[in-house]
């Protein structure tokens, strides 16, 4: 079991930031990196900023700072 810690922009002029998480079920880390990628976060008022993947001890295992966009599917 990992876990995928999000946190998200506002697109308006609102400052902060909104965080969430999401049980990843996986049998290795490359999966579980894949399955983390796979999650599109953006709303119609938010946009991803940082993602930090853990395993089940706590390890981080990947952590992503987005792109200005904030949309996963722009990186290699």
């Amino acid at each position: 079991m990992y876990r995928l810690r999000r946190t998200m922009r506002f697109l308006d002029k609102r400052t902060g930031l909104a965080f969430d998480g999401i049980d990843i079920d996986a049998e290795t880390w490359e999966e579980a990196i894949a399955q983390a990628m796979a999650f599109d976060p953006i709303t119609p008022s938010m946009m991803l900023d940082t993602a930090v993947l853990t395993d089940a001890t706590g390890t981080v295992i990947w952590t992503l700072r987005a792109p200005p966009s904030g949309r996963l599917t722009q990186l290699p």
